[in-house]
């Protein structure tokens, strides 16, 4: 199969829908913006079908909020070159 015929597929459609972030306390968390629930994988499956929260949501969380600054400091240097 080419790249679009697998992108297209039924099986890609449903992993698509499946993907869907569903999980309430992702939706007000401040750093979804980084992790964005994190690997599909790690996220239990709702009822509703939908990818529930992340099985390391808490230490995901920590990384991010200890990571934060250090990552903010990163997009400045690359956005206008520095050393």
């Amino acid at each position: 199969m080419s790249v679009a015929e697998i992108a297209e597929s039924d099986k890609m459609r449903e992993f698509r829908t499946t993907s869907l972030h569903g999980d309430e306390r992702c939706r007000d968390c401040d750093v979804f913006y980084l992790c964005r629930g994190g690997c599909r994988r790690d996220r239990d499956l709702s009822v509703s079908g939908s990818a529930g929260e992340n099985i390391y949501c808490d230490a995901l969380y920590n990384f991010y909020k200890y990571a934060e600054p250090y990552l903010a400091k990163i997009v400045q240097k690359l956005r206008f070159g520095g050393v």
